[in-house]
């Protein structure tokens, strides 16, 4: 059959909108917002582990540490892609800022879309959802290489995903603001932008 769920809205903070309550809740059910490169990367499997070794106490104590920690950063993890969603879903609202946040959705895997027949609303939340693709990554199991897997090297390597795709970050940003291969009708533009954004990563 067909399950249905129902959007409580007691747990709608007050300085949310009912829009951005449910926009967040749709990226949610998506798993955009959700930090779900702690089940990727192994930490329960590696819970389960200790559970089942011999170690007693000691492996008991370890294991609280483990998921103590696997907690925490994904709270933390849970609250930088909400904040990235609001933030760039809010800007994207604004009228005047359309153009600029086209310029910017083009230069991503979402270029090919046709953002000019969407809505301002549609517009703001498709921004919304990029904003937390290119600035707090995709950490699952589609960019993690299989050695980087399984219960010890998925918590060793838990950090190196963020790490490369930050460093690609950087390149594109880079590489646009010298004006590599931009496509002439936002070239002019989306180089300016790529200009800010490098200087800023540089601490200039």
């Amino acid at each position: 059959g067909t399950v249905t769920q129902t959007l409580n809205y007691d747990y709608k903070p007050k300085s949310m909108t009912t829009g951005e309550y449910e926009f967040i809740a749709g990226l949610f059910k998506k798993g955009v917002i959700q930090p779900i490169q702690n089940m990727d990367m192994g930490v329960g499997e590696f819970s389960k582990m200790l559970e089942r070794s011999k170690l007693g106490p000691k492996g008991r104590g370890i294991k609280t540490l483990a998921d103590t920690s696997a907690y925490m950063f994904g709270l933390v993890e849970n609250a930088n892609r909400i904040t990235a969603a609001l933030a760039f879903y809010r800007s994207a609202q604004k009228p005047s800022l359309r153009k600029k946040f086209t310029v910017f959705a083009k230069s991503t895997r979402q270029g090919h879309l046709d953002f000019d027949s969407l809505n301002q609303e549609e517009f703001a939340q498709l921004m919304g959802e990029i904003g937390v693709e290119k600035t707090q990554f995709y950490m699952g199991k589609e960019n993690r290489p299989i050695v980087f897997r399984g219960p010890i090297l998925g918590v060793v390597t838990q950090f190196q995903t963020f790490l490369w795709q930050m460093v690609g970050t950087y390149t594109l940003a880079m590489r646009q603001a010298v004006g590599s291969r931009i496509p002439s009708s936002i070239q002019g533009e989306e180089r300016a932008i790529a200009k800010k954004l490098a200087r800023k990563q540089l601490g200039l």
